[in-house]
């Protein structure tokens, strides 16, 4: 499928897509990251980014609990800050995780304590799929299908340009 990042334009921007499949932020934290991602820090460091876009939950509410995941995302924005960068948060999308609620409201705590800006992706899914509808639009329960990364892209393009 095509992922949300193809629906979104930043004129004048130059968007860098580093994000790996299945990450959960706890481990790009602790450097215990897949792939051979470097860890948060050295990223951080090494980025000539201005703003970073924070979008992890979907692997920490199946491998961690909440505070280790508030933790981790304190540790980003601390280190993204110390390095002079702007911190958003995206929140993701829902899932049939039974936690799912809780580590999108963890996000929003955090972004709340941090004066950290957040495009609530979790609760615009929430308002826009039907109750009961979830497996349409996130067929596996984890990922979107096509048309939901359109919306999911479309929205996040809309709530970026406002920032």
């Amino acid at each position: 499928t095509t992922p949300a990042l193809t629906y979104i334009n930043l004129p004048g921007k130059t968007v860098k897509n580093t994000s790996t499949g299945g990450l959960s932020a706890w481990e790009l934290v602790a450097g215990k990251a897949i792939n051979s991602v470097l860890p948060f820090q050295n990223q951080i460091m090494l980025s000539k980014a201005q703003t970073v876009v924070i979008s992890l939950g979907i692997g920490d509410s199946s491998t961690t609990t909440l505070a280790n995941y508030s933790a981790s995302l304190q540790t980003m924005i601390n280190l993204s800050r110390a390095s002079g960068k702007r911190v958003i948060f995206v929140g993701e999308n829902p899932t049939i995780n039974p936690t799912s609620d809780q580590f999108a409201q963890a996000m929003r705590d955090v972004a709340t304590a941090n004066g950290v800006p957040m495009i609530d992706v979790y609760a615009h899914l929430q308002a826009t799929i039907p109750a009961g509808q979830l497996l349409t639009f996130i067929p596996d329960g984890i990922h979107p299908n096509a048309s939901t990364y359109k919306l999911i892209g479309e929205y996040i393009n809309t709530q970026i340009n406002l920032l």
